[in-house]
């Protein structure tokens, strides 16, 4: 028998970042992301997100691909907005983030996502984003259109809910 855990915390990002999934959108989003990745043999742990991305904690089988998941939530996702929530230019951003979670650090991923609207009080996507980065050992591009020209990375006290 083999054995697994794969935990992600991935991060989708609305075309150009704009802001349009509005909070009763992300409501009836969220179990619908979770139902289609029961349907791949994925499990949704943990989802919140602001008008412009979604964070999503997901454990995924022994047998996938982070990039096969992706590819097929992300399709299937802009699909169904475009015709359950009548959102037809709704598109993500071909780029998207996926970070490896320790066991151990699940609790304080979950509750990084839970607090994304109290996060974004004091940082935008960008922000977010670069420090993301940044706390897992990747070097941001200069020329990355997704996080925009600049390739500083913001000080931020870090606390027990933040990743």
């Amino acid at each position: 028998m083999s054995y697994s855990c794969l935990l992600v915390h991935t991060v989708l990002v609305c075309q150009e970042r704009q802001p349009m999934l509005e909070p009763e959108m992300r409501v009836r989003l969220y179990p619908f992301l979770g139902s289609l990745l029961q349907q791949r043999k994925a499990a949704l742990l943990a989802v919140n997100g602001m008008s412009d991305h979604v964070h999503a904690l997901i454990s995924l089988a022994r047998t996938q691909t982070i990039a096969e998941v992706m590819r097929e939530v992300k399709a299937i996702s802009s699909r169904w907005i475009h015709e359950e929530l009548w959102r037809p230019g709704f598109r993500w951003q071909s780029e998207y983030a996926a970070f490896s979670v320790s066991p151990s650090s699940r609790g304080r991923v979950e509750r990084y996502i839970a607090n994304q609207e109290q996060h974004h009080r004091k940082f935008d996507l960008r922000q977010e984003m670069l420090a993301l980065l940044q706390a897992h050992g990747i070097e941001p591009s200069p020329h990355d259109p997704w996080l925009g020209s600049a390739v500083t990375v913001p000080v931020q006290s870090r606390r027990d809910d933040e990743e």
